[in-house]
Formats: structure tokens, sequence, C-alpha cells
């Protein structure tokens, strides 16, 4: 969980990496403010690698980023993650300190597939 973190136009950054508690993760955000109305996204992009990998990891399978302008909570469901996992944030594409978002990224929700 991430508390109430700012990021400014034209900024990516990366989360720290997450182990997995499950094959499957739900990952939420609740987009709090944005400085501008509806004038830049925030996307939240989910990395993924295992352990053994080196690298920055590539960009997770099973789901869709998260493009969001409106305060709200937003989610999107990954399946079949690998071992560690990550997000990658980005807000806008100019270069601009005068926008912000401010966001939160909610406790992951991990499962298990469920056979027959």
């Amino acid at each position: 969980m991430f508390e109430a973190q700012y990021l400014f136009g034209g900024d990516v950054v990366f989360s720290p990496w997450i182990r997995r508690s499950g094959t499957n993760a739900q990952i939420r955000l609740d987009f709090i403010e944005n400085s501008v109305e509806m004038g830049s996204d925030l996307t939240v992009d989910v990395y993924e690698k295992n352990s053994e990998d080196t690298g920055d990891g590539a960009s997770a399978s099973g789901g869709s980023a998260i493009t969001k302008t409106a305060p709200d909570v937003y989610s999107s469901t990954f399946t079949g993650v690998k071992e560690l996992i990550r997000y990658r944030f980005s807000y806008g594409s100019d270069a601009n300190p005068d926008r912000y978002a401010l966001f939160r990224m909610l406790p992951i929700l991990w499962f298990e597939d469920v056979g027959a």
C-alpha cells in the first residue's frame, strides 16, 4: 500500500518490488486529486519478473494498465503473475511542476485460481 503520494507533470516513477502472495492480483488505485481539469492522466502499469531474473522486469500480461483522470477508486486484475511485481506510475507527458496528481495504491488483493 502506498499512502497519499504526489506525482508531478511528466514524472515516471517505479515502486519497489512486491513479492506475490497468490497467482492472481487485483490492483486498486484511489485517485484523490488532480491539479488540472482532466488535462493529464495518471497511468499505473504493472511490471513482473521472477526472483532469478535480472533487469527491470517486463510489462505484466493478463491485465491492463489503469489510466484515470477523476477522483475515485479504480482496479485492474492480473492473472498468472510472476514471483515479483511492481508499479510504474506516470503522470501526463509535459514536464510541468504545477500539474500534480495525489493518489494512493490500496493493498493488493491476491487470489488463486480455483480448478474444477
